[in-house]
């Protein structure tokens, strides 16, 4: 299970990635191949193995599913989807680290963004990280995993 601060600086970026809609549906505006969902999974990059992981589950594209395969990156059976050194790292950082320093690892390492904007990320953060919005992302966050 996730630690609080590990739930704020996922939610944060996924406010960043999604343009705070947190629309599991949500496509890439103005990509001629566009990046979809929550995570903004990429067609060059994790889409295929998300579709992958959908088939071979016999799930459905959700906003549950997007965040198991999430897990399941960092967690589970699919390290090798950003590499276990790199699953590894952000297990170490999430068990200790601060939200913001999460915040720049899953950013950095899990992410990847063409265009980080960091300070958006970090400000949703700390948003999160002050408010009571944050107990209750954390609570629906814990029902999917």
């Amino acid at each position: 299970m996730l630690p609080h601060t590990a739930v704020v600086a996922l939610m944060a970026n996924i406010a960043v990635e999604t343009g705070n809609t947190f629309d599991y549906k949500i496509k890439q505006r103005g990509a001629r191949k566009p990046a979809h969902g929550l995570l903004q999974l990429d067609p060059k990059g994790k889409l295929p193995d998300y579709m992958l992981y959908l088939t071979a589950n016999g799930y459905k594209d959700s906003a549950e599913t997007q965040i198991r395969y999430f897990m399941d990156t960092i967690y589970g059976s699919n390290k090798a989807e950003i590499g276990h050194g790199v699953a590894s790292k952000l297990r170490a950082i999430i068990a200790s680290g601060s939200h913001i320093q999460i915040t720049v690892a899953l950013s950095d390492m899990w992410f990847k963004p063409s265009k980080p904007h960091l300070i958006r990320r970090l400000a949703q953060a700390n948003i999160r990280h002050s408010s009571n919005q944050s107990a209750a992302e954390t609570k629906r966050l814990r029902s999917f995993i």
